[in-house]
């Protein structure tokens, strides 16, 4: 199964696909943030040239019936200050 959610209709084909096999984790919840001031909307942020997103996916195991939670990020190849805004996470 695929967890996809691009990023604005002017940049739809950049992504941050997650997959999951879905015979052993069932979808409970997906969302797609922007890694910038305003994670609510789409958003350029700090020193980025183009959008920077997150997309996440909270799984359940079916054989353990435990939880899981995958993240799945776009960036740029050059990071610049992402790195110091997204260790804390």
């Amino acid at each position: 199964m695929l967890v996809l959610v691009g990023m604005t209709e002017k940049q739809k084909e950049n992504t941050a696909p997650s997959f999951f096999n879905d015979k052993r984790f069932q979808l409970i919840d997906n969302s797609t943030f922007w890694l910038s001031g305003t994670p609510e909307k789409p958003s350029v942020g700090w020193d980025a040239a183009m959008e920077r997103i997150c997309t996440y996916a909270l799984l359940k195991d079916q054989q353990t019936n435990g939880y899981l939670y995958g993240y799945s990020i776009h960036t740029l190849i050059i990071l610049g200050s992402l790195p110091e805004r997204i260790v804390p996470i």
